[in-house]
This record gives C-alpha cells, structure tokens and sequence, in this order.
C-alpha cells in the first residue's frame, strides 16, 4: 500500500506530461494541415487560372494561318478578269484569266470554325469603338449625291447610296493582302466585318456596326444573288453556332471582296461552291440609310480612325 502511494506522483507526472503534449503538439497539427490545405487550393486556382488563359489563347492561336500571298494574287486576277473591274482599278483587263480562276473555286471558302473561336469573345476588346468619330457631313453628302445626279445621270459609276464604285475599289485594293484575325481591326489583322466597316469608312465616311450579324440589321433586304448590286454587302452563314458570321462587299459578276480566314483580304466568287450554298442574304444601302448610320453628326476627321496602320 505505502509502495502504491510513493508511485502516486509519478503516475501524475506522466498523466500531465500527456495532457501537456497533446495541448501543444495537436494545434500545431492542425494548424499545419490548414496551412498545407491553402496552399493546396492556391496551388489549384493558379493551375485552374493559367489552363483558362492558355485556353484563350490558344482559341486564337489555334486558328489556321491565312495564305496571303495567295489571297492577294486571286483578287487581283479576279479584277483583270473581269471588264468593269478592271477598268475601275486602271490595271489590264485579261479574259484568258477566267480559266485560271475556275480551277480553284472549289478549294475557296472559309476555315474558321467555332473551335477557333469559341465564342465571340474576340470582340470585346473592341467593344465601344464604334463611338470613333467617323461622320459625316450629311449636307456636303447630299450636295455631292446632287452634283452626281447632274452631271452623272444614266451612268453606272455610283453605288445606289451614291458612294463611288472606283473609290471603294481603291479602298479594298489598299487592303489586299492584308492578314486576317478574328476580333482585329488594324492593318497587322483585320477581321469580315472589320474590313467592310474600313472600306466604307474610308470610301463614304459612314461607321457600319462592328459585327456581320449587327450590319445584317441594317440595309434593303436582298435574296438572290442575281439581285444583288456593286456595294452591296453579302452575308454567310459558316459557322454552326452563329447564323450570321461572315461578310463581304459585292462587285458584280458574282465577285466579291471580304477578309478570309483562309486568304486574307482577298475577292471571291459565287461560283464558289462554298460560298454559293452558305450564302444568307444581301443588303443594300440606300442613301437614307447611309444618313441613318451618321446621325446627320458633323465631324473634320472622320476618316482618322478609319486609316489605322
């Protein structure tokens, strides 16, 4: 009994020793999994960061590279081989070329796809330029439109919204070969419906919408290809998850001019299988809906922004 009670103190000792460690040791432990838990996380949401912006950029990486060269020898043979064409773009008209150019109507057509894209989020870096200050004059627009009338009645030199056909031929020969680039704006990279906002611009001094389904709202409606006018736009249906998603210009004799995704700004041709069976729609712009587009706003340098290098 004497010799249980002299092992009393001992016994307390180890008792409190246990408490003891279990006090300070099992904090720490916990303490230790959190911070190895956070770190965890951070270390997912980076991981989960960098996938994202590796995923956005490969959405314009990812796209095919447009053969330019190319582009801008099949628009130019395209001009030579059309008569009207040639003469608005003062180069040597060339009939035999005709040959040529049917050749590769069949390999023509687009090649972005909604897997390059993956969405319209190429646009929203250029969202709101539309507020560049590109108007015109409607009063100088009309006093020319009149002059035109005078002067000019019975000939066909004028679009049906009084833009001059040479005019917007020069603008769209200033950007062939131009490479293409969804969501670009600039000489480095242009975009469809970049490059048609550009080339009235700079040939009218008129800011169409930014995208090819927002300038599919505006105009005279027109059906049939064989309907359509020089300068009138045409839209496409290319991709699966957006109707409208392609646009270019009209020139007659089923040509028209557009930044492709596989040539660049370049001219195509309805003969194309591709474009014939995509075609949507044309639309016309008449001269109430070029004043529409400007408001009846006055600006001096309304084609500064329109002539981005």
């Amino acid at each position: 009994m004497t010799s249980f009670f002299r092992k009393l103190p001992t016994f307390f000792t180890y008792i409190f020793l246990g408490i003891l460690s279990v006090a300070v040791i099992f904090p720490s432990a916990v303490v230790m999994a959190a911070a190895k838990k956070k770190s965890t996380v951070s270390s997912h949401k980076k991981k989960s960061s960098a996938k994202k912006y590796k995923k956005k950029r490969r959405s314009y990486s990812r796209i095919k590279p447009c053969n330019t060269e190319l582009g801008k020898k099949q628009a130019l043979d395209f001009i030579r081989s059309d008569e009207e064409l040639a003469r608005l773009a003062n180069v040597d008209y060339d009939p035999s070329l005709n040959a040529v150019l049917a050749q590769n109507l069949e390999t023509d057509g687009e090649i972005l796809t909604d897997a390059d894209v993956e969405g319209e989020e190429g646009f929203d870096e250029y969202e709101g330029m539309e507020e560049e200050a590109l108007n015109i004059d409607i009063s100088h627009f009309q006093q020319a439109w009149l002059s035109y009338m005078e002067k000019m009645e019975g000939d066909d030199l004028y679009t049906p919204g009084g833009i001059e056909k040479k005019t917007i031929i020069d603008n769209i020969l200033d950007w062939v070969g131009t490479r293409y680039s969804f969501g670009g704006m600039s000489r480095t990279g242009i975009d469809c419906s970049a490059f048609t906002q550009r080339i009235f611009a700079n040939s009218a001094g008129v800011l169409l919408p930014r995208t090819a389904a927002m300038q599919h709202e505006i105009g005279k409606e027109v059906k049939d290809i064989s309907e359509l006018q020089f300068g009138d736009l045409v839209f496409f249906n290319t991709r699966r998850s957006v109707y409208v998603s392609h646009v270019g210009i009209y020139l007659g004799n089923n040509l028209f001019a557009h930044a492709s995704s596989r040539y660049g700004v370049t001219l195509s041709s309805f003969n194309s299988t591709f474009y014939r069976t995509q075609f949507i729609g044309g639309k016309r712009l008449t001269m109430e809906h070029l004043a529409e587009l400007n408001n009846g706003e006055q600006h001096s340098s309304m084609l500064q922004a329109a002539d981005e290098h």
